[in-house]
């Protein structure tokens, strides 16, 4: 390696460590400030994510440039519907909203707001941290894969309101459906983001278990329905639905989900 790489990787790194220090100390003060205060969900969303967000979107090319706007609000949508729709009508969680209003299925504008957060979020931590630029060929199964999913999910979801008045455990159901799926159908296009994914994990992992502790303490949200289990840590509990498909396995199924769509698109 010439001296000019490593002069370029140095600088790189530098960047990367300064970032991952303002980011942290970003959070940790919302973190602190949230549970100081009980301030309301809505407050906590820009925080907690909104801040450390547009800190990334402002100083990383790398976060800007990769992120896609079109799929990162079709994913949106599709996790709105999927998620958090299904979850609010069939009770897989619950909770209050400062808002006078609710969208279909019971839907609080605070849950639209932390996925229009928490999503581009994790493209973003993960494309200025963690992405390999190791690309393999274009996958066309995958893509009609993922395509398909999209569009059947939105019909399922669909179908089930018009017909099903309750389904026990749902949230399991959906994670599972969901969640494991795509993390194994995205390694399988490219086996070379098993580190971002195992990093991300980590990182969005921490991210949402300060986030819950936050959210039970604060009242954000609760947990009405049928589980599988509970976790008990520190004072609180919440199922073990909740520790495997937000804390756990979020942020590594949106990273293997994007990292379909970029294998298609070759970026």
């Amino acid at each position: 390696m010439s001296t000019e790489a490593i002069t370029i990787a140095r600088a790189s790194s530098n960047r990367k460590l300064r970032d991952a220090v303002i980011l942290i100390t970003v959070f940790a003060a919302g973190a602190a400030c949230c549970w100081q205060f009980r301030l309301p969900w809505v407050v906590a969303n820009f925080l907690l994510m909104g801040l450390p967000l547009a800190y990334l979107l402002l100083t990383s090319e790398q976060a800007r440039r990769r992120v896609r706007p079109k799929f990162t609000i079709l994913f949106i949508i599709f996790a709105i519907v999927a998620f958090d729709y299904m979850c609010e009508r069939y009770e897989g969680w619950g909770g209050p909203s400062v808002f006078p209003f609710r969208l279909p299925g019971g839907v609080t504008l605070e849950e639209v707001q932390w996925i229009v957060f928490f999503f581009p979020l994790t493209f973003a931590l993960n494309e200025h941290f963690f992405a390999t630029e190791v690309r393999t060929p274009p996958n066309r199964a995958a893509r009609l894969v993922l395509k398909s999913s999209f569009y059947a999910g939105l019909l399922a979801v669909l179908a089930l309101a018009l017909s099903v008045k309750t389904i026990p455990h749902i949230y399991v159901m959906v994670g599972l459906v969901l969640q494991p799926f795509f993390i194994l159908l995205g390694i399988w296009v490219n086996r070379w983001i098993v580190r971002e994914v195992l990093w991300i994990g980590l990182v969005t992992g921490l991210l949402n278990l300060v986030f819950e502790l936050i959210a039970l303490r604060n009242n954000y949200w609760s947990f009405p329905g049928t589980y599988v289990g509970q976790v008990r840590l520190l004072r609180f509990e919440f199922p073990v639905e909740e520790l495997l498909f937000l804390i756990l396995f979020s942020g590594p199924s949106i990273v293997c989900t994007y990292a379909i769509y970029k294998n298609w698109k070759q970026m």
